[in-house]
């Protein structure tokens, strides 16, 4: 009796497992799978309308940030390796190859967020709002926290994509997924005014995903 007992537990755990991880793979944060149908997530970008949120490309982690850090001095920050200006690099070639139109570029002012926007698309807006949280007082916290929500609900002009280059804290802060070095979460903003994350691409994903056939997106 008790061995039956057990074995039922057991089976109801398991149908419990396997509906709890079904259900988050519906859930828009933390869902890390490569996107199951990269053509059309190549197509809905080239029409527009998301916010791609990348977090920086690879660094040098044995350069420690500063304390405190010196946004005007780059000695003092974590900086790009030079696979992360390759990453940098390949992202902005692979948006280009899937003719992915880009429009307003912001970035943190930290280093390597700004130098991975300006060598992945030759341009950026620094913008105070998207400074990691790690060390921001809880005043600066909540500000940037309510900044970052606002500029993921905002849809990007007509025909384009919002690119935001930041830290993976600050999308963490505001219930998103943690980031790789490189990983973009593909946003949709919503008309209510909130936002979705639809997607996840790892930085070395954009080079190899198929090209929409011609005529679509």
């Amino acid at each position: 009796m008790l061995f039956r007992t057990l074995s039922r537990m057991r089976v109801l755990m398991t149908i419990f497992l396997t509906m709890l991880v079904a259900g988050c793979s519906m859930w828009p944060f933390g869902h890390r799978a490569v996107p199951a149908d990269p053509i059309a997530l190549a197509e809905a970008l080239r029409a527009g309308g998301y916010v791609l949120y990348l977090r920086h490309a690879d660094t040098q982690w044995l350069h420690r940030d500063a304390k405190p850090v010196v946004l005007d001095d780059c000695a003092t920050q974590r900086n790009l390796s030079g696979r992360g200006r390759e990453q940098a690099h390949e992202i902005g070639a692979g948006l280009s190859r899937l003719l992915i139109p880009v429009g307003e570029v912001r970035s943190s002012p930290y280093c390597r967020c700004a130098e991975t926007a300006r060598l992945a698309f030759d341009r950026v807006l620094l913008d105070a709002d998207l400074t990691t949280l790690s060390d921001a007082s809880d005043a600066s916290r909540v500000e940037r926290t309510a900044a970052l929500r606002r500029l993921l609900a905002t849809a990007p002009a007509p025909g384009t994509n919002t690119v935001l280059v930041a830290h993976s804290d600050n999308l963490e802060a505001v219930g998103g997924p943690a980031l790789e070095e490189g990983e973009v979460a593909v946003v949709k903003p919503l008309p209510d005014g909130g936002f979705q994350v639809i997607s996840l691409v790892s930085a070395d994903a954009w080079g190899g995903m198929p090209i929409p056939p011609a005529g679509n997106g």
